[in-house]
């Protein structure tokens, strides 16, 4: 396969871009950058420019304020196979606020802002899905927020769980419980007793990374018990 093609058929796998026809979807692959980067490598860095959107092809990258003393700085967000990121600071033209890490061995797409910002003057629908995207940031950041500020750890974590794509009642942690715990501002050792915690109370179910939801209603109003 091209590399052209590979992008096209990334991008359409993509909910942001899933909706652009061939054409645009073509201009963007033209000039795409493909970054193949190791384990614990840097995508960018806290203050390089952001000049564009990334699609995670293959791999796991982290988003993290870098913290002194600190393996993972406190992390935003973590990002997997057909996620896309960048456009908020993109659209404001400001630097990276975050430093961008691969968790394994990636591969990663960026597209040029100067060959989105069309697509954005002429197709209605991407920009609304672009401003959804950055609105649905916006509210998962405030609601990290509360979520730090007035829940336990067993309400975050419950919280957490809940948000985890399922198959029936099977789930998956796919980072390690440090990236988690730090997601969710606690320690590993916290996050570990919460789900012991959550285990003892039958609501989940936990073998090694995966977790089965014994009683959603029961994480439910654990979760809702803060408010």
């Amino acid at each position: 396969m091209t590399k052209q093609l590979d992008v096209c058929e990334l991008l359409a796998r993509t909910p942001l871009f899933a909706s652009l026809n061939r054409n645009w979807c073509e201009i963007l692959a033209n000039s795409a950058q493909v970054h193949r980067i190791l384990k614990n490598q840097y995508l960018y860095r806290r203050g390089d420019p952001a000049s564009g959107v990334y699609l995670v092809a293959v791999g796991q990258i982290k988003a993290s304020i870098p913290v002194a003393r600190s393996r993972h700085g406190k992390v935003i967000e973590m990002f997997g196979a057909g996620d896309s990121f960048g456009e908020t600071l993109m659209l404001l033209n400001h630097p990276h606020i975050v430093d961008a890490q691969a968790l394994d061995d990636s591969v990663v797409i960026w597209l040029d802002k100067r060959d989105i910002e069309p697509i954005l003057a002429f197709e209605a629908d991407f920009a609304f899905k672009m401003l959804k995207n950055v609105s649905l940031r916006f509210e998962t950041l405030l609601h990290d927020i509360e979520t730090v500020s007035t829940h336990s750890a067993s309400e975050r974590v419950a919280d957490y769980l809940l948000k985890q794509p399922r198959q029936g009642t099977q789930t998956q942690l796919k980072f390690s419980k440090c990236l988690i715990a730090s997601r969710l501002g606690l320690q590993a050792e916290s996050l570990s007793r919460a789900l012991q915690r959550l285990s003892r109370e039958h609501l989940i179910s936990v073998q090694g990374s995966h977790v089965e939801i014994l009683n959603e209603q029961g994480l439910l109003q654990l979760n809702h018990a803060s408010h």
